[in-house]
């Protein structure tokens, strides 16, 4: 195939990423953690739903708006965190936090960007959510925490892994 203006689903986009990304990007934006169980359930659960089209109805006005944490969207979702978006594609994430606020949706960035807090609220403005993980040094936590909260951000994604029980 190779080109991804003859794609013509997901499945062929990731034909063409396969061969146009370098493994290690693409394992990690492919990929689940761990042993991928839950990408799998998700796979399955979400593989049961099919969109059920609508024909000869007017759509030409329609309101998608929805209220999310107090603050209203045009649509009903957003972009979710993802860590690393840099390694394929300079400036991804500022490019991510652009289109949500030009589309006024929800833009959740990661705190493994790699741009910084202050960078994508000058870009997303009030489009923009933070996203952290658990640290031991709760120093850290609370320097995002302030950092997020001076730079406008109202919501947060506290994001935590599986609880290793120690020996």
């Amino acid at each position: 195939m190779g080109s991804v203006a003859r794609a013509i689903n997901i499945a062929d986009l990731k034909a063409i990423a396969r061969t146009k990304v370098p493994r290690i990007v693409f394992d990690f934006v492919e990929g689940g953690v761990e042993d991928e169980i839950g990408l799998t359930t998700n796979s399955t659960a979400f593989s049961k739903f099919r969109f059920l089209p609508k024909y000869c109805v007017d759509t030409t006005v329609t309101d998608q708006g929805v209220s999310i944490f107090g603050k209203t969207f045009s649509r009903p979702f957003g972009i979710s965190p993802t860590g690393m978006n840099s390694l394929y594609r300079f400036g991804a994430d500022l490019a991510l936090a652009k289109v949500a606020r030009e589309e006024d949706i929800a833009f959740t960035l990661s705190s493994a960007s790699n741009a910084s807090l202050e960078e994508a609220a000058g870009v997303a403005a009030k489009n923009l959510w933070f996203q952290i993980y658990g640290a031991r040094n709760r120093d850290i936590a609370k320097d995002l925490v302030r950092r997020a909260v001076d730079s406008g951000v109202t919501t947060l994604f506290y994001s935590v892994g599986p609880i290793q029980k120690l020996a």
